[in-house]
């Protein structure tokens, strides 16, 4: 009886400081995303795009002699895309300086850890003395998780990159004249693992919380979810410790099947999902995606034909990229089908979830997009038609539309602008109660749909 009341005690304490700790971690991210400015397409897609650049470094890694052939032109491929990674700059330094950058960027990262631990501290006794530690990590965290996330975790990992010299000795990759895994070497790969890891956890948890989720598409970094965000640093990972410690050429065919994987696995993600609210923002990540999978793609093939003359892996490459940007910048996903379909006609509730964030997007650009506003008012009408609901909210929009004609008002007025887009957020929300009764187990729907009440009907108890 006594041991089980002890159990019963540790299970309480326990549930309490887990309980505390989600409660803090989220205080950290409401006062962090409550200040933040919506940021600009242009730096989004720029960010989006040089994350696309890093990635692309996995397969057209200049530390893994790839059968690509082609091989003065590759090799100034190769050192242009590893000139993002901090770790090829200090390539051309000596090893004292390499220490000492590796050693700075070690602290800098813990010091954004021990900034987290005094936020949760201040938060947890309700005392802020100063608010500069809280501007500091809104400023880091979307970057670690993001642009910095790779360069970081290759520096980190780059100290245990060794090869056998001609000798025979296992030496680090970039500095021939240090033994690895021997001496002050071992020392430096443990400290780099352990902050390593730390770091690659705080960035787990970012990427999972850390997002603007209201449904907003001129806002650039609007999403429902970051579970793309979270699979492509998982990817990340892999592929960094799989070209860090398997760079040998007997391991080639493991890391391209790898990479290969990987690359499939997060566009299928990211293209079905389509976690932006931006559809622009959608588009230019299939493009990362698109090309990242076609370059490995290319890999396999190269791979396949390295004892021909095959030399066009390179060639098609350059070929396929803009080929690949072209048809998903274009590609028309047929929204307004989408549109027009019933419920039963869904094969699941992620598809259904595209209807509505299809929807909430033309509510979003009427006013703005000639396409958009003659695009609802068609749906508005083709509705219309067949709705059988009296208390419709399209059919009451429409009515209002047309009362307001025909009294022959030019522009309806402020107060009836305001009730009619609430009557369309209405049928948004009966979109959203359709699809979750018919897909309960639709998670994607239904963070989207917490998120939707809270912003659009201010309704934080139903949430």
């Amino acid at each position: 009886m006594l041991k089980i009341r002890k159990e019963e005690e540790v299970k309480t304490a326990f549930e309490e400081f887990e309980a505390e700790l989600k409660k803090i971690i989220f205080q950290i991210l409401y006062v962090m995303l409550k200040d933040d400015d919506d940021g600009s397409i242009v730096n989004e897609i720029i960010l989006s795009v040089g994350d696309g650049l890093q990635t692309l470094g996995l397969t057209f890694n200049i530390s893994i002699p790839f059968p690509w052939k082609n091989d003065d032109f590759i090799f100034y491929f190769q050192s242009a895309l590893y000139m993002i990674q901090i770790s090829y700059w200090c390539s051309y330094l000596n090893w004292v300086s390499y220490v000492i950058i590796f050693y700075i960027f070690n602290v800098l990262i813990i010091l954004v850890m021990c900034d987290i631990i005094y936020i949760a501290y201040s938060f947890h006794t309700g005392r802020f003395s100063v608010f500069w530690p809280l501007s500091i990590l809104r400023s880091t965290c979307g970057l670690f998780v993001t642009v910095l996330f790779m360069p970081l975790i290759d520096l980190l990992t780059s100290m245990p990159q060794c090869d056998y010299d001609d000798d025979g000795t296992w030496v680090q990759q970039f500095f021939p004249d240090i033994v690895c895994w021997k001496g002050m070497h071992l020392l430096h790969t443990i400290v780099g693992f352990t902050v390593a890891g730390l770091f690659i956890v705080i960035c787990m948890i970012v990427s999972l919380t850390y997002y603007e989720s209201k449904d907003d598409p001129n806002d650039p970094g609007a999403k429902v979810n970051n579970r793309c965000e979270v699979v492509n640093n998982i990817t990340k990972i892999i592929g960094v410790i799989m070209t860090t410690f398997f760079i040998q050429e007997s391991h080639q065919w493991m890391i391209a099947i790898v990479l290969t994987l990987t690359s499939f696995i997060v566009f299928i993600k990211c293209h079905l999902e389509r976690p932006y609210y931006n559809e622009l923002i959608n588009r230019i990540s299939d493009i990362n995606n698109g090309i990242y999978l076609w370059s490995c793609g290319l890999l396999i093939l190269a791979m396949l034909l390295a004892d021909t003359e095959y030399t066009a892996s390179v060639p098609l490459f350059f070929l396929g990229a803009p080929i690949i940007g072209v048809i998903f910048y274009t590609m028309d996903f047929h929204g307004d089908k989408l549109l027009m379909k019933p419920i039963e006609q869904f094969e699941s509730g992620d598809d259904w979830y595209r209807k509505i964030k299809y929807y909430i997007a033309l509510i979003h650009n009427k006013d703005t997009d000639r396409k958009a506003a003659i695009e609802l008012k068609g749906f508005i009408y083709d509705h219309e038609e067949t709705c059988q609901k009296k208390d419709c909210p399209l059919k009451l929009y429409k009515n209002n539309i047309t009362a307001a004609i025909q009294d022959k008002k030019r522009k309806v007025g402020k107060n009836m602008g305001i009730e009619n887009n609430n009557l369309l957020w209405n049928y948004a929300n009966r979109l959203f109660q359709q699809g979750i009764a018919k897909y309960p187990n639709t998670t994607l729907m239904g963070i989207a749909y917490a998120q939707f009440l809270i912003e659009r009907m201010g309704n934080k108890t139903l949430a």
